[in-house]
């Protein structure tokens, strides 16, 4: 695996990471216009693909998320790979919709999570200090609570998560007995 050193100043602080990369940033660029080229074809020619809407999607997407959770709770490696893959097809299916309708695509959502990030680590790509992760964590809660005017996200979360718990337990229950079966 191919280790690249980076030295980064920041105020007066140096640092130096080391960076591990299985593939060059080429190759997964060529890849993720791969898929997103994939999934363009696909809602173009294929019937179910071009069925799906957000709310079609929603269940869905929140089980892939709990399928990933249960990867990681087994430190099964490639299954979650297969599950990430999975969630990355939800993203890339949204961002699709969403330029359909010239609302966002991919490209405003990398954006939007870039800026986030930045924001979200004064101590990386400011000149604030966090020297434990405790303290980074005070700080993205406090900016997150700027960001939003408040959490009064947690309470919409709860209610779709809570939304979709029953269509979800169906979905389980469903696949459950067809592997009975089997």
């Amino acid at each position: 695996m191919p280790k690249i050193s980076i030295i980064r100043k920041s105020g007066t602080v140096i640092s130096k990471l080391l960076i591990y990369k299985m593939h060059t940033t080429t190759d997964k660029l060529r890849q993720f216009e791969r898929l997103l080229d994939i999934m363009t074809e696909l809602r173009a020619k294929c019937p179910w693909d071009k069925e799906q809407t957000f709310e079609s999607l929603r269940t869905l997407t929140i089980e892939e998320t709990y399928e990933l959770a249960d990867a990681i709770i087994r430190e099964d490696k490639q299954e979650i790979r297969k599950e990430l893959g999975d969630i990355l097809l939800h993203i890339v299916f949204y961002a699709e919709m969403g330029n359909e309708t010239q609302d966002f695509d991919i490209y405003d959502v990398c954006k939007g999570l870039c800026e986030k990030l930045i924001y979200r680590h004064p101590h990386i790509f400011a000149d604030v200090e966090a020297g434990t992760s405790e303290v980074v964590m005070q700080n993205w809660e406090s900016l997150k609570l700027k960001e939003k005017g408040g959490n009064k996200s947690v309470f919409r979360i709860k209610h779709a998560v809570w939304g979709s718990t029953g269509s979800i337990a169906n979905r389980c229950g469903t696949r459950y007995r067809k592997n009975l079966r089997n």
